[in-house]
């Protein structure tokens, strides 16, 4: 995945090439949007822990919601180190932000961020290298984008290394499966 940046416009370019815009300019979409994509890589990432994947998606379950997921991740070792401690915390935001927008309906719509969230945006870790980093100036609403999508990147390339290492112990299934054999006729 590329991330690119072009003045108050973020790119995501994926993997295999296809082109994504997020040129949303509401704040309330903006947190609802990004929270379902972090909630989304959050799915990806817990099924690929499973060689029988558990059903994790809110509309298959309605019982496991976003919390659960995310205590899940946490015993998973999403969270560990220091990259995993600022993406919990990214993500714990990003729900709080959208949780806002999502059942604050009196909140103004467009850019304007109320100054509670407003601190915590700045809180926010960037993943992404310093040429894409918002700057200091930019408006609070472009940061929050930036740092979003920096937090889903991060996610991309965790799920991504998972991916390859369930591929590699999959490939190593056989023979495992070939020694227990031999080991319980012996």
């Amino acid at each position: 995945m590329t991330v690119m940046r072009q003045y108050n416009y973020i790119m995501i370019v994926p993997s295999d090439g296809f082109m994504k815009d997020i040129d949303i300019q509401d704040m309330r979409w903006l947190s609802i949007i990004m929270h379902q994509l972090v909630e989304n890589h959050i799915d990806m990432i817990i099924n690929l822990a499973f060689k029988h994947p558990l059903i994790t998606t809110t509309t298959r379950n309605p019982n496991f919601g976003f919390k659960e997921k995310t205590i899940i991740a946490k015993a998973l070792g999403l969270f560990d180190g220091k990259d995993g401690k600022n993406l919990e915390k990214n993500v714990k935001i990003i729900q709080t932000i959208r949780n806002n927008s999502a059942h604050n309906l009196d909140q103004t719509s467009g850019k304007l961020i109320p100054s509670p969230l407003a601190s915590q945006i700045k809180e926010m870790y960037n993943f992404f290298p310093p040429d894409i980093m918002a700057k200091e100036d930019d408006p609070l609403f472009l940061v929050f984008r930036v740092r979003c999508m920096s937090t889903i990147a991060e996610l991309n390339r965790i799920k991504d290394l998972r991916q390859e290492i369930k591929k590699k112990v999959s490939e190593l299934d056989p023979v495992i499966e070939k020694m227990e054999k031999e080991m319980l006729e012996n």
